[in-house]
C-alpha cells in the first residue's frame, strides 16, 4: 500500500502547528476510526451514495489496503441497511468506549452507548479483534496518524469554534455540564452527526467539511465554504443549549407545534420533542451565520434549510425566515432565550396554515 503523498500531507502541516490532543476537544479514537473501516467495507458502506465519504485519497487508501479482507466473516454480520440506521449509528458510535490493551485485546474503557437497546459494537468483540489483527490495521493507523493529526488542525483552524461556542452561551445560556468539550470524527463520515453526552462531557461525532475532506487548506477555502462547513458542528454543538430549554417550554411546544404537522416521516417525530428541536438548531445556525458570515448567509442558510427539508421537515425555510424576522426586530439586550416562548406561540400562529407536501 502507497502511503499519504508528500503534497497531501503537507496541505496540512505547511499551515498547521502540530495537533495536541491534551489542549484541543478534538479527541482522536484508533477504535473509532477502525469501526468506521469495517463499515465502509461492507456491500452497504461501498454501495450506498450517502453513508461513507468515498471521494478522499484516504478513502481509496482503505480500500486498496483491506479490499483483501473483504471476505472476512466480520464484514458479513455488520452489513446494515439505511432501515437499520440505529445498529449502524451504535457499531460505529460505541467503538468509542473501547481501547486495545496491551494484549491487543479490545477492552470497554467507558459505560456508554450511543443508542439505548442496541449493542451491536460489543456483540461483535471476537470477529473485530480478529479482524484488526488479520488486516494488521493497528499498524495501519499509526501510519496515518500524521493525516488524522493534520486533518484536526485544519478542522480547528475552520471552524471557529470559540465564536461558535460564545454565540451559543451569550443567546441560550451557559450550560453547567458542558465546562468542557469532545469532537470526535472520521474521514470516512458521510452522514449522520449525533451528539452524546460521554460521561458527562458532551460529545459531538462529526462529518468533516468536504472541502477539508478533498485536501483543501483552509487559507484556499472560500468564506462559503468556510460558512458551510461549520453547519455540522454548530447543528450538534447546539443541541446541548437547546434541548434543555425546549424541555423547559415543553408544555408550551405541545400545545402550539404538532409533530403531524411540521414533520414528514424523519423519524424523529414519535418524540415529543425532537422535530421542534431539529427545526430550532438548523434556525438558530441561520442566526448565527448571518452574524459572523454576512456576505454569504442569504446563499448557505438556504441551501441548508433545503436540504432539511428533504429529510422531512419541510417547512424549514418558513421555520428559518419567521426565526430570522423575530430576531432583528428583537429588542435592545433580548436573546435568543428571551424569545423562546414568544417564538413558540408564534408557530401556534403559523401552524393552522401549514399542510404537508403531497407525496411522491
Amino acid at each position: 500500500m502507497k502511503k499519504l503523498s508528500a503534497t497531501f500531507a503537507m496541505l496540512f502541516w505547511g499551515y498547521f502547528p502540530l495537533f495536541s490532543q491534551a489542549n484541543s476537544p478534538i479527541r482522536l479514537s484508533e477504535t473509532y476510526e477502525l469501526a468506521n473501516i469495517i463499515l465502509a467495507l461492507t456491500d452497504y458502506g461501498k454501495t450506498d451514495p450517502w453513508e461513507v465519504w468515498q471521494s478522499s485519497d484516504y478513502y481509496r487508501e482503505v480500500r486498496q489496503y483491506f479490499d483483501p479482507y473483504s471476505q472476512h466473516p466480520l464484514l458479513a454480520k455488520v452489513n446494515y441497511s439505511r432501515k437499520e440506521w440505529e445498529n449502524y449509528l451504535s457499531f460505529r458510535t460505541d467503538s468509542y468506549a473501547f481501547a486495545f490493551d496491551a494484549n491487543n485485546r479490545l477492552v470497554r474503557t467507558m459505560p456508554f452507548s450511543a443508542n439505548k437497546g442496541f449493542n451491536p459494537f460489543e456483540e461483535q468483540l471476537a470477529l473485530i479483534e480478529d479482524f484488526a489483527k488479520t488486516s494488521r490495521f493497528r499498524a495501519f493507523y499509526q501510519r496515518h496518524l500524521p493525516y488524522f493529526e493534520g486533518i484536526a488542525s485544519s478542522y480547528l483552524a475552520s471552524q471557529r469554534y470559540p465564536e461558535m461556542r460564545q454565540f451559543l452561551e451569550e443567546e441560550l445560556g451557559k450550560q453547567s455540564h458542558l465546562t468542557s468539550y469532545a469532537i470526535v470524527f472520521s474521514p470516512l463520515v458521510g452522514r449522520m452527526n449525533c451528539h452524546r453526552v460521554v460521561q458527562g462531557l458532551g460529545t459531538d461525532f462529526i462529518t468533516l467539511p468536504d472541502f477539508i475532506l478533498s485536501g483543501k487548506t483552509v487559507q484556499a477555502a472560500s468564506e462559503e465554504e468556510i460558512a458551510s462547513g461549520t453547519h455540522m458542528l454548530f447543528t450538534e454543538l447546539d443541541h446541548a443549549f437547546v434541548n434543555p430549554l425546549s424541555a423547559k417550554y415543553q408544555n408550551l411546544i405541545k400545545a402550539n407545534f404538532s409533530n403531524q404537522v411540521w414533520d414528514k416521516g424523519s423519524g424523529y417525530e414519535t418524540d415529543s420533542l425532537a422535530t421542534f428541536n431539529e427545526y430550532m438548531t438548523w434556525g438558530i445556525y441561520d442566526l448565527y451565520v448571518q452574524r459572523f458570515f454576512p456576505t454569504v448567509a442569504e446563499k448557505v442558510s438556504l441551501a441548508w434549510a433545503k436540504q432539511n427539508a428533504t429529510r422531512g421537515f419541510h417547512a424549514s425555510v418558513l421555520f428559518n425566515e419567521e426565526l430570522s424576522k423575530m430576531y432583528r426586530r428583537r429588542k435592545r439586550g433580548q436573546t435568543i432565550a428571551d424569545l423562546y416562548p414568544v417564538f413558540i406561540k408564534h408557530l401556534g400562529q403559523l401552524q393552522p396554515t401549514l399542510t404537508q407536501p403531497p407525496k411522491k
